[in-house]
């Protein structure tokens, strides 16, 4: 049985990153440039869900939106997917 994880300073090639978890663990990554994010984030075989956390600008999230291969974006938000 695993606690909930947090791990920071990870790299996009380890397998917390690129490969599925079933576990309750998270990655968390700081990106200075979107564009960077977002193709990190589309070079995954897996896109179950995508957060941005306090994004500082409404026009990030737009890019997001229409750029991100997965199945659900939530946006400085907690997720509230149907049942």
């Amino acid at each position: 049985m695993l606690e909930p994880t947090v791990l920071t300073g990870t790299r996009p090639d380890m397998k917390v990153n690129c490969q599925e978890i079933f576990a309750p663990v998270v990655t968390v990554e700081h990106y200075t440039d979107s564009n960077d994010a977002l193709r990190q984030i589309n070079s995954s075989p897996y896109g179950f869900a995508s957060w941005i956390v306090y994004p500082r600008r409404r026009n990030s999230c737009s890019q997001a939106y229409d750029e991100l291969e997965v199945g659900g974006l939530i946006a400085g938000d907690v997720p509230a997917f149907p049942d």
